[in-house]
């Protein structure tokens, strides 16, 4: 079966071939133990818990060292790619499912690929329909041309992310990728816990370890919350980016949760537009913007005290939806005033 078009399929074969049949595993091209003398049939051997097998190494020689922090140069971090993802490290976007976070993705891949990068998207759901299909509205071939594709199940990778690390790297190697996008993440912790803290660090370690950016999709539920992927410190600490995307009255709200050794980026309003049942746009508007046009677009009729414009915005609130702060409408009609937008008559906000 060809995973990629153009490029060594017999190295990212023979990489599965060797990873899927390490420590033990049965080889189809290998007859086995046979019936006789210094052969035991298989009923008769006692066998052990098979060990959770994984390519990381520790570092050596000198690498093992302590080193004086003052003999080593400065280096200051390379960009967010897209402004979104940790170069070379593990980023995760986590959030309900069905809250577009598999378009978003696509949004960034993107941007990445108008960069001159290319993209691996490691599909353990086995969606390349959906994702060939959210790229052409997004961007057409000429953005499709710079995605690759594969679906580790079909494909024939065998367990976590973490115990096919070679063939990945492989397949890394193949396609040029310089992100890999995997869809999703508890999908690739195949016959582990998402849940479990071992499942992070095992998960965290082999994606920091690709020495690509690598860009997870969790899918999780309301009852966990929106501050850690699955309620867990550990997926927290473990990644260097984390964005989390909900469900806001203004629509779907971006909140960056941890960016180590970057400047917090902005809360972000997230709009995805269809044309003809096809996805067209996805825009992303710092929120402070957001709130300002909903407010303005609220006084474009008549002037409103502020407790109607409260009650205009909760209208815009489905049940589930997190709703604006209000001390964040304050803040914007206090901005919004300042830049000559609008005017206080009496207690009547108006637009001018």
């Amino acid at each position: 079966m060809t995973l990629f078009s153009g490029i060594d399929h017999d190295m990212v074969e023979a990489a599965r071939h060797r990873e899927n049949y390490a420590n033990g595993d049965p080889d189809p091209e290998d007859p086995g133990p046979q019936d006789g003398p210094g052969h035991p049939l298989e009923s008769e051997v006692e066998h052990a818990p098979t060990p959770i097998r994984t390519t990381q190494q520790g570092p050596t020689g000198a690498a093992r060292l302590p080193v004086r922090l003052d003999t080593v140069e400065p280096v200051a971090p390379e960009p967010l790619l897209a402004g979104r993802l940790a170069p070379r490290a593990h980023t995760i976007l986590f959030g309900d499912g069905d809250i577009g976070k598999g378009t978003l993705a696509c949004h960034w891949a993107l941007e990445l690929v108008r960069q001159g990068l290319t993209v691996l998207v490691v599909d353990y759901e086995s969606h390349r329909d959906e994702w060939t299909w959210r790229l052409d509205g997004l961007g057409g071939l000429e953005g499709r041309a710079g995605v690759y594709h594969v679906a580790p199940i079909e494909a024939g990778w065998r367990g976590a992310l973490w115990e096919h690390l070679e063939v990945m790297r492989a397949a890394i190697e193949a396609t040029g990728a310089d992100v890999v996008i995997v869809d999703s993440l508890a999908v690739a912790c195949r016959g582990y816990d998402p849940k479990d803290d071992a499942t992070a660090s095992s998960y965290c370690a082999a994606a920091n370890g690709l020495n690509v950016s690598v860009l997870s999709i969790a899918h999780v539920t309301k009852a966990g919350g929106g501050k850690w992927p699955y309620g867990s410190v550990f997926w927290h600490n473990l990644a260097r980016v984390t964005w989390n995307m909900s469900a806001h009255q203004l629509g779907r709200l971006l909140r960056c949760r941890k960016s180590n050794a970057y400047e917090k980026p902005r809360l972000q309003m997230v709009t995805i537009t269809w044309l003809d049942g096809r996805l067209g746009e996805v825009w992303e508007k710092p929120y402070a913007e957001a709130l300002s046009d909903a407010v303005l677009d609220i006084l474009s009729d008549t002037p409103k005290t502020r407790a109607e414009i409260d009650t205009a915005l909760e209208e815009m609130r489905d049940e589930d939806d997190e709703p604006v702060k209000k001390n964040n409408v304050k803040v914007v009609l206090g901005r919004l005033r300042r830049r000559g937008d609008i005017a206080l008559e009496g207690d009547r906000w108006c637009r001018l």
